[in-house]
């Protein structure tokens, strides 16, 4: 079984939300998807690349099972990051990905999550982290 954390760019209030599934539905032509969120973007990173980044995920988060604020990734659960966390993700992301070997699929793959963190802030844009 291969283990996958799913980070996915979601538009919506996710204050109001109260997690139960489904978060969005994807259209089958690639058109933009419907449901509660509007997903803007994905990306799927195998869980070693995660452990390998771990650190980069030490910032500003919400956890939703726990409707508390705190620092960090819930690893087994949702962890949602907002405007501020994300950008501060995208920042470490860039850092840690200078400094670590990665594949050049897992470069690419966390080159793409990094993109995302520093897209534009649109209101109610967060990353929302499924967990493995």
């Amino acid at each position: 079984m291969s283990l996958k954390h799913e980070f996915l760019l979601l538009q919506g209030n996710f204050k109001e939300y109260n997690f139960s599934y489904p978060l969005y539905e994807k259209k089958e032509n690639g058109g933009s998807s419907q449901g509660f969120f509007t997903l803007l973007d994905e990306v799927v990173l195998h869980d070693d690349t995660v452990q390998r980044l771990i650190q980069a995920f030490d910032i500003d988060s919400y956890n939703p099972s726990t409707e508390t604020f705190s620092k960090g990734l819930n690893y087994h659960g949702v962890t949602i990051f907002e405007s501020h966390g994300k950008r501060l993700l995208g920042i470490a992301l860039n850092e840690l990905m200078k400094t670590r070997t990665l594949s050049e699929t897992e470069f690419e793959l966390i080159l793409n999550l990094a993109h995302i963190c520093e897209k534009e802030f649109a209101e109610n844009l967060f990353l929302f982290h499924c967990g493995i």
